[in-house]
């Protein structure tokens, strides 16, 4: 039986007089055959891009809905996407170890990593452009955190504070900091200059 993944499009509207907020359903995305794992808007709001496990990304038109291309060639599926502030590249992460980037110009591979690596489970650029910041999930790496160079791929450092799994990466607006939250209970602060954590936020004691 095929599986027909959706990613629906919804139009959030503002009360004038109320807080309430308005959803409406603009259009349904359709064309993955697995689930879908993560989707991201380029800088300028006219293309959506959609991961799957079905092994490829998805390019939509944001206003349209309309297929524009597929990515293709990942011998596993893609569970995470980001793109640069400025539009340019698009990175993907997926299980097979490796992150590819990819020029939203011609849509051809920038750079991969070569997968000496977990499984990138998080991806995310800082603000500038200049660097990718990754997450890990498999065995002794689970608990990295890893800086990539954004034009090049080269890696920059990798981040080894937190005692277990990583699940998420945040720049701040300004690039200043970079906030990392691991099942651990810690999400931690880190200086990007520096790269050494600045604060603890918060030690959860359970789920």
């Amino acid at each position: 039986m095929k599986i027909t993944a959706t990613f629906l499009i919804l139009l959030a509207l503002f009360s004038p007089n109320t807080d309430a907020i308005t959803v409406e359903h603009q259009r349904s995305l359709i064309g993955h055959t697995q689930m879908v794992t993560s989707v991201a808007f380029n800088s300028d709001g006219t293309t959506i891009a959609t991961a799957s496990s079905d092994k490829t990304v998805r390019l939509w038109d944001a206003v349209t809905g309309e297929h524009k291309r597929t990515l293709s060639g990942y011998p596993r599926g893609v569970y995470s996407l980001a793109f640069s502030p400025d539009g340019q590249t698009l990175a993907t992460a997926s299980p097979d170890k490796t992150i590819w980037v990819w020029d939203t110009e011609t849509w051809e591979p920038q750079w991969k990593t070569t997968g000496d690596m977990g499984w990138p489970d998080s991806i995310v650029f800082n603000p500038e452009g200049t660097t990718i910041v990754s997450t890990s999930v498999a065995g002794k790496d689970d608990a990295l955190v890893h800086l990539w160079d954004a034009a090049t791929g080269e890696r920059k450092g990798t981040l080894a504070v937190h005692e277990k799994r990583v699940r998420s990466v945040a720049f701040s607006p300004d690039g200043q900091t970079l906030a990392t939250a691991s099942d651990d209970g810690t999400v931690l602060l880190w200086d990007t200059k520096t790269w050494e954590p600045k604060q603890t936020l918060t030690k959860y004691t359970g789920r």
